[in-house]
């Protein structure tokens, strides 16, 4: 769970794993997969970095890296991905 702050200053926990999307408007709202928005002081880069050490402390991949970011990390993976271990 992910404890953030509501524009009225009371904590909320969410679970991470249950976010659609999070936007700035400028309030930051995260809406759920079930269609719940929650609107948070945090702003988005902090709403990201505390699912990033989310994911890190249940021992699981932060989100998805772009094609760019995954060739900085892993330079030679870039096109030896195969789906289902094919090759």
């Amino acid at each position: 769970m992910l404890k953030l702050t509501r524009l009225d200053h009371r904590t909320v926990a969410i679970n991470p794993t249950l976010v659609a999307w999070v936007e700035e408007t400028p309030d930051t709202v995260i809406c759920m997969v079930g269609g719940q928005r929650i609107m948070v002081l945090e702003k988005v880069d902090a709403v990201i970095a505390a699912f990033i050490a989310f994911y890190e402390r249940v021992g699981r991949a932060p989100i998805a890296l772009h094609e760019q970011e995954l060739a900085a990390v892993l330079p030679d993976a870039r096109g030896s991905v195969h789906p289902h271990g094919e090759d």
